[in-house]
C-alpha cells in the first residue's frame, strides 16, 4: 500500500513535512520502518475537489490505523495544517482540509535522526512532534527531569533570528525562553528551549496588551537609528513593477521621516497567538523566529494591537492598514508608557511611518514565506493594491 502525494504549490509548510519525514527515518539498524508523507493541499480546489481529496487522505490514514493494529505495529501520525491567511471557523476548516501528514509505521522502533540530536541535547523526547513553516520541526522533550522544547531546522531553514532571540534575551522579565542548548551538523541545526508556563490566550485583553507593553519597555534599547524600510519596499517593487514609482517615494519619506528616531530589538510577530497567559496575565513570549535587534519602535505593540482588529473583524491587513484603527485614544493611551520608556513623542508623523514599517515588513514577510500569494488576486488586491494606490505618502 502506497500514500500517493498530491502535486502542490511549493508552499513553506511543506517543507517541514519534508523535514519531519528524513528525521524520522532510521539511521542505523534494522530498516523497517515506512514513512508516507501527503503534503498540504494546494489552493484554489473547488469545494468538492478538496473534499474528494480531504476524503481520500483519511480513508487511507484509516487504513494504515487498521494496518498497525492487525499486525501490532507501531504507528504515529503527524498533522501539519498550512499557513492561512485567513481566522475564524470557515479558515479552520479548510486549514483541516487542506492539512498533510507524516506518517511513521514500523514494528520496531530504531534509532533516527531526531533521537540522535535528542541524544546531543541530553533529552529525551516526550512523544509530540509539531511541523511549523519554513522547514522547522519542534519536538517536546525533557532536559534533566524538566520540560524543553527542541527546534530543528535543515539548511532550508533559518534557526539564527531565534537562537540569536534567547542568547541576548532569554530571562527577560520571565516571559522569554531560557536557551538550554544549541548545536547544528551537516544537514541540521537545532536548538533547545526552557518551557514557559501557561497557555495560548483567546483574545488580547486590555491587562494582556498592558502586560505586552510593560513587557516591551523590559527590552534592551538598540544603540543606531532605526532601520530603513526601504529594503521591504524595494523588494515588493520588485514582485510589483507597476507599484515601483509609489513604493520608492514612500521609501523616501518615511525614511526621511525616522532618521532621528532610535531603533529597538523586536520581536517580529507579536500578536496574541506567540503569547503565553497565565492567570489571565502574560506568562511568555514564544517563538522569536523573526526576531530583529534593528527596527522601528512600537512596531511590534501596533501589530499585536492591529492584528486583534483583523482577526475580530475578519478583515485582510490592507483594510486595516486604511482604517488607521491606531489613531484614536484608545491604542495613544495603551502604549503611552512605552513611549515614556524610550524617550520619544509620538506624533501623528511618528505614528504614520510605525504603520507603513508594521505593514511592510509583515507583508513582506508574508511573501517570503507564501510565494504563491503573488498569484492571489485577491491578496494582492486587499493588501498591496488598495494600499499602494491609496496614496500612502500624502499621509506622512
Amino acid at each position: 500500500m502506497t500514500m500517493t502525494p498530491v502535486p502542490v504549490a511549493p508552499e513553506a509548510t511543506n517543507l517541514a513535512l519534508r523535514r519531519l519525514a528524513s528525521l524520522l527515518r532510521p539511521v542505523d539498524g534494522p530498516d523497517d520502518a515506512t514513512i508516507w508523507v501527503h503534503e498540504v493541499l494546494p489552493r484554489g480546489l473547488t469545494l468538492p475537489g478538496l473534499l474528494a481529496a480531504a476524503a481520500r487522505r483519511e480513508w487511507m490514514l484509516q487504513r494504515v490505523r487498521r494496518r498497525a493494529g492487525a499486525r501490532r505495529e507501531r504507528l504515529e501520525i503527524h498533522r501539519c495544517r498550512p499557513g492561512m491567511t485567513r481566522t475564524g471557523p470557515r479558515a479552520r476548516v479548510l486549514g483541516f482540509l487542506r492539512s498533510g501528514a507524516v506518517v511513521e509505521l514500523s514494528a520496531t522502533r530504531g534509532a533516527r535522526d531526531i533521537d540522535r540530536i535528542a541524544e546531543a541535547c541530553g533529552a529525551s523526547l516526550r512523544g509530540d512532534v509539531h511541523v511549523g513553516a519554513g522547514g522547522v520541526v519542534r519536538a517536546d522533550a525533557t532536559i534533566a527531569g524538566r520540560p524543553a522544547l527542541l527546534r530543528i531546522a535543515g539548511n532550508d531553514a533559518d534557526l539564527a533570528p531565534h537562537l540569536q532571540a534567547l542568547h541576548r534575551l532569554g530571562g527577560t522579565a520571565g516571559c522569554v525562553p531560557r536557551l538550554l542548548t544549541c548545536g547544528s551538523s551537516e544537514t541540521s541545526a537545532w536548538t533547545a528551549e526552557s518551557v514557559l508556563p501557561g497557555r495560548r490566550p483567546r483574545r488580547l485583553t486590555p491587562s494582556l496588551f498592558a502586560d505586552a507593553v510593560a513587557f516591551e519597555c523590559s527590552l534592551p534599547r538598540a544603540a543606531v537609528a532605526a532601520a530603513s524600510l526601504r529594503p521591504d519596499l524595494m523588494a515588493m517593487a520588485d514582485l510589483f513593477p507597476p507599484h515601483e514609482s509609489r513604493l520608492t517615494r514612500l521609501a523616501d519619506a518615511v525614511d526621511a521621516g525616522l532618521q532621528h528616531v532610535p531603533s529597538v530589538v523586536g520581536h517580529g510577530d507579536l500578536w496574541s497567538g506567540n503569547l503565553l497567559v497565565r492567570d489571565g496575565r502574560l506568562s511568555g513570549v514564544v517563538d522569536w523566529d523573526a526576531y530583529s535587534d534593528c527596527v522601528v519602535p512600537g512596531v511590534d505593540l501596533l501589530h499585536l494591537f492591529a492584528t486583534e482588529v483583523s482577526i475580530r473583524l475578519r478583515r485582510p491587513r490592507g483594510t486595516i492598514f486604511l482604517d488607521h484603527p491606531w489613531a484614536g485614544e484608545e491604542f495613544r493611551d495603551a502604549t503611552s508608557a512605552y513611549w515614556r520608556a524610550i524617550g520619544i513623542r509620538l506624533t501623528p508623523a511618528l505614528l504614520a511611518s510605525v504603520s507603513v514599517a508594521w505593514w511592510a515588513r509583515q507583508t513582506m514577510a508574508d511573501l517570503r514565506r507564501n510565494p504563491w500569494l503573488c498569484d492571489d488576486a485577491r491578496w494582492v488586491s486587499a493588501n498591496i493594491d488598495d494600499v499602494v494606490e491609496g496614496h500612502m505618502h500624502e499621509r506622512l
